[in-house]
């Protein structure tokens, strides 16, 4: 059980227009490695999540710098373009968030990484790109997506190795495939967003405590602020780790 004094306060919530809302809980670790970001970009809206990895070897600097270059590289490219490919952008944009962690980690920290995700809003429509196993989430239409975790995990389920209960014990759980300053890869994906639709963005402290079931039973008219507040609450009463969730709603453009 997490110290109550470890709970998010009101106005630890990050918000944007109604439309979103975030948080970042350090949770029951001595430091919090974990960052988000919900910034208006031009046209779109930018939302993203960082895990660092790495510990005392500079995780929460990886985390940082990885959402500082994604949104400096995001703007920059939607500044000089009118007629833009944003699964291209948001590539490019991680490679570029990638080769800053790598030379900072040659500065004496060496091991440090990032998990990131990221979404970018435009329109009705959402791009998503993932590396590692912060996720993000579609809930929409009765029906639920989410992005695939690079992790062992992941690798030992879609080889039916692994059962769900052995997963909250393997001594593997914890290690993931692909990062920001590792084995670099990145997924991206492209939906429509429907009236209602809420996007769900989170480190694996959040998603590791909170079932699938639970996030669609979420109400499609409530406040992303106090969905926040609300999952959060509920995350931290279990929660191993540093906790993190960013939750958009959409109304339609």
């Amino acid at each position: 059980m997490t110290n109550p004094d470890e709970r998010p306060d009101p106005e630890d919530l990050v918000t944007m227009d109604g439309e979103a809302a975030g948080v970042s809980c350090r949770g029951p670790r001595e430091r919090n490695e974990d960052r988000i970001l919900i910034s208006r970009i031009g046209p779109c809206l930018l939302l993203a999540v960082a895990d660092g990895v790495g510990g005392a070897r500079g995780g929460d600097i990886a985390a940082s710098l990885a959402l500082s270059v994604l949104e400096q590289a995001m703007t920059r490219c939607l500044a000089e373009r009118h007629d833009f490919n944003t699964e291209e952008i948001v590539k490019n944009s991680f490679r570029l968030a990638h080769h800053a962690v790598k030379a900072r980690a040659r500065e004496g920290l060496e091991g440090m990484g990032t998990t990131l995700v990221a979404a970018v809003i435009h329109g009705n429509s959402v791009v998503i790109a993932n590396t590692g196993d912060s996720r993000a989430y579609v809930i929409q239409d009765h029906e639920m997506f989410h992005t695939r975790d690079h992790s062992v995990i992941q690798t030992l389920r879609e080889r039916n190795m692994i059962t769900g209960e052995e997963e909250s014990t393997h001594p593997l759980r914890s290690c993931i495939t692909q990062c920001l300053g590792g084995p670099f890869g990145v997924d991206t994906y492209r939906m429509p967003l429907y009236p209602g639709a809420l996007v769900l963005l989170s480190s694996d402290g959040f998603h590791n405590t909170v079932t699938e079931s639970r996030l669609q039973s979420l109400s499609r008219t409530g406040k992303p602020s106090e969905l926040v507040r609300e999952l959060i609450g509920e995350s931290l009463k279990s929660a191993g780790d540093n906790t993190s969730l960013i939750i958009y709603r959409h109304r339609p453009v």
